[in-house]
């Protein structure tokens, strides 16, 4: 117990120290012209049409409906996301600054908590995708609350927008991946690689991808070195939870990590 909590508590303070890094970045003239980012904005908010009808047409992945806070969590997840793409939308297209402060508002009470919430059950390889998650969804809140207090800056709002777009090209990259057959073994933890690389360098400039590697290097580190885990949860650590197989792998998960 006493391992768990100082490694989460390590964490935690590696995760603090990457909004100072965020600030420095987000604060320095080496970021994507606006007209860069407004291409990879608009190439984001068209493909947003087929991955909601997507979703629109196909349940959840099952792992959501084994507990009803968990079902309910997820409504307000989808909920707020649409919400908030369409208040990202209609803020840049009319300029009016109360579009903006719903988009912010809607992250911070609705989406951004509900990330957090779902990042211990994603599929994928644990040692990426649960830093992966945390890194995103923390960016994510940066640029949430900095909208917040400058909702008329077209600055923070494209960040905003393209961050919460990130989700849609690890659809993009699963279904291409799928598709042609590449990444047979490790399908979501590659997709998920692939949407924060291309993402990142349009918010924090070249230097993003960087961080984020540093930052996955880090938290495998610290688990390796403070909880000091045995040859199967390091197996458990790096093992690809496919979807498919995630329900059924993940009551076991549960007792084992609470044993």
């Amino acid at each position: 117990m006493m391992k768990s909590f100082v490694y989460y508590l390590s964490v935690a303070g590696l995760t603090i120290a990457t909004l100072f890094c965020f600030h420095f970045l987000t604060e320095q003239p080496v970021n994507p012209s606006h007209s860069e980012k407004l291409c990879l904005g608009g190439l984001s908010a068209f493909l947003n049409v087929f991955v909601l009808a997507y979703h629109a047409t196909h349940p959840p992945h099952p792992k959501f409906f084994m507990a009803i806070q968990r079902r309910m969590l997820l409504y307000i997840h989808i909920g707020s996301g649409c919400l908030e793409l369409a208040s990202c939308l209609f803020a840049y297209f009319t300029g009016n600054e109360t579009w903006a402060l719903m988009a912010a508002g809607v992250a911070l009470v609705g989406h951004i908590p509900t990330s957090y919430y779902q990042t211990p059950i994603v599929s994928g390889s644990k040692a990426i995708m649960i830093p992966s998650y945390v890194f995103v969804t923390t960016l994510h809140l940066f640029c949430a609350i900095h909208l917040l207090k400058e909702p008329q800056s077209a600055y923070w709002l494209l960040n905003l927008f393209l961050v919460l777009n990130t989700y849609v090209w690890v659809r993009v990259f699963y279904f291409l991946f799928g598709r042609i057959g590449l990444f047979t073994e490790s399908l979501y933890s590659s997709s998920v690689l692939f949407a924060v690389l291309l993402v990142l360098p349009a918010v924090l400039g070249i230097v993003g991808n960087g961080l984020f590697v540093g930052y996955l290097a880090a938290t495998v580190f610290l688990y390796y070195l403070l909880r000091q885990p045995n040859r199967r949860k390091r197996s458990q650590l790096v093992v690809e939870n496919a979807r498919t197989r995630l329900v059924a792998k993940f009551g076991q998960e549960l007792s084992e990590e609470s044993a």
